[in-house]
């Protein structure tokens, strides 16, 4: 099978902004669709880096004056595992920052095993701390946390730039920041961003549903919500506790008193019980800080939502359609619009050979990253698996 979103869209973007993910690249080639390419930004999950990387250093050599970026990301378009999202800009991107790869996490080449003895690994695998900061047209603020591609590249991350003259330029990176302008037309409305995710509410959430105010609150705890026990609003709830697994996550979204309608999304890490001191207690994120008056609402995040990738994978090929609506669908909207989707990926927990087996697909106007850290767009951290945030840029 061989898909194209957004038939023809090459020819009709000359002197325009560029996007194009491709999944399961069966023989990629790293070309730019205009004329008057300055910039592009390139993310590529970790199978591919290798190959992608030879091909970044060639195209480099043959355009010495376009900046490039290549960062290494867990997934794209709902958690795939092997692919490249581009995004080509007829503006040069604003380095703002780029701090070098700690030299703790310099590349590491694996030890050969002799047939007999075993062979350990040097390093244990854990999720890179590494981060990519774009900033938007100075009013989408977005973060998301690297992939480890320790394997596949021998570094904890894969970061880099190249960039013409600069210090910086071929250096692997542990984290960037970058300001991105894009061509918005004159007396466009104002920009799309949609989010979406797995939680189930535990409460009833509404005009005429009580709010759960809090009372009493300490730095990330919140001690009593309506002059109640806090932990008693889990403990007593009867949707969580009938799962039974501890698995289950649980969530909050804070809505503060002096800003009723802007939510911040965060973890519940510890849920009280028992006895002593903290008994009541709810501990949230620790980047989390609370007022008393501030509103909650309680989400939880199931397992069959948390790790079940099976659905997602039956509902891919419904997914994909919805996906190239979306983009026809902006088309007019804004004249060449990018539909930009970031994603918290979906933990990878065995080896998926599904990717492998699969035809090249090509998603024409579609910027795409996912990272198992989750990301933060606008200051406000999306970390649940499965969760998106779709933005027309």
């Amino acid at each position: 099978m061989f898909r194209l979103g957004r038939r023809g869209l090459a020819t009709s973007l000359v002197c325009s902004n560029y996007a194009k993910t491709t999944l399961n690249p069966e023989s990629y080639k790293l070309l730019v669709q205009q004329s008057d390419v300055r910039a592009g930004i390139l993310f590529v999950t970790p199978s591919l880096l290798p190959t992608i990387i030879g091909k970044c250093s060639e195209f480099h050599k043959g355009n010495p004056g376009i900046q490039l970026i290549v960062a290494g990301v867990d997934s794209l378009l709902d958690s795939r595992r092997n692919g490249v999202s581009e995004l080509w800009l007829n503006n040069s991107i604003d380095v703002r920052e780029a701090k070098l790869l700690q030299s703790g996490s310099k590349k590491t080449e694996p030890r050969e095993s002799d047939g007999i003895n075993i062979v350990s690994a040097k390093e244990n695998w854990k999720l890179s701390e590494s981060q990519l900061q774009i900033s938007v047209d100075e009013d989408i603020e977005i973060s998301i946390s690297l992939a480890n591609t320790l394997f596949s590249t021998g570094y904890m991350s894969t970061l880099f730039v190249l960039d013409e003259g600069k210090e910086y330029s071929g250096e692997a990176l542990q984290n960037l920041s970058i300001g991105v302008k894009t061509v918005k037309e004159s007396g466009s409305s104002s920009r799309l961003v949609e989010t979406k995710d797995n939680w189930t509410p535990l409460y009833e959430y509404s005009a005429t549903s009580d709010p759960l105010i809090i009372t009493k609150s300490i730095g990330n705890l919140v001690k009593e919500i309506n002059g109640k026990s806090a932990s008693s609003y889990l403990q007593d709830n009867e949707k969580l506790m009938s799962i039974g697994s501890k698995d289950t996550q649980v969530y909050v979204k804070l809505f503060q008193k002096s800003n009723s309608s802007f939510a911040e999304r965060f973890e519940v890490i510890a849920g009280g019980g028992g006895w002593g001191a903290k008994a009541s207690t709810i501990v949230i994120s620790p980047t989390a800080t609370f007022a008393e008056g501030d509103r909650l609402e309680f989400y939880m995040l199931t397992p069959t939502d948390r790790f079940n990738k099976g659905n997602i994978i039956k509902e891919r090929e419904k997914k994909d359609e919805k996906v190239e609506q979306e983009v026809e669908e902006h088309k007019n909207l804004s004249n060449g619009s990018i539909v930009a989707k970031l994603e918290c990926s979906y933990e990878q927990t065995t080896y998926d050979s599904d990717e492998d087996i699969k035809a090249m697909e090509i998603f024409e106007g579609v910027l795409s990253a996912g990272s198992e850290s989750g990301y933060k767009l606008n200051g406000v951290q999306h970390v649940s698996a499965g969760e998106q945030t779709r933005i027309v840029l």
